[in-house]
């Protein structure tokens, strides 16, 4: 399970433990609001099924793909997609061919900001494979944004 919080942590959590078997503190960095430093709220989260692979997002700019490293212990930062506005909902595809962002100008739970250059939108990111073939110790290698 993947619990992302208001003050910017990402946790991966397991069935036996009542602690985060993984934490990545300020996910998505720090913002300068009216002179206080705060870090970017983790709005939404998505796990790909049976993989390592998860999605964060937030108002910062960008979803952030992550992978679950060494037996679910370590979150490790792949890949930024920028994308304007807060991301309040995220769900990978059932084979992990793309990501579903829904994006507003204001966060779902409430009118506390707005970016008011972002448009009310879903946003479809595809994703492919690696080229490379998986090897012994990686058996399922991670997925990459699509650059075309």
């Amino acid at each position: 399970m993947v619990s992302g919080a208001d003050d910017g942590s990402l946790a991966l959590w397991g069935l036996t433990k009542k602690k985060p078997l993984a934490l990545a503190r300020q996910a998505h960095g720090m913002q300068d609001a009216q002179g206080l430093q705060q870090p970017y709220w983790i709005s939404a989260v998505a796990a790909l099924r049976n993989r390592d692979l998860l999605a964060t997002g937030s108002h910062s700019a960008s979803v952030k793909l992550w992978k679950c490293g060494e037996g679910f212990r370590k979150l490790e930062p792949l890949w930024d997609i920028p994308l304007v506005g807060f991301v309040n909902s995220l769900k990978f595809s059932a084979a992990g061919d793309f990501l579903v962002a829904g994006l507003g100008q204001e966060h779902r739970l409430g009118r506390w900001w707005r970016v008011k250059e972002a448009k009310n939108s879903v946003c479809i990111v595809p994703l492919k494979r690696r080229a490379a073939a998986p090897s012994p110790e990686a058996p399922d290698s991670p997925e990459a944004p699509d650059s075309s």
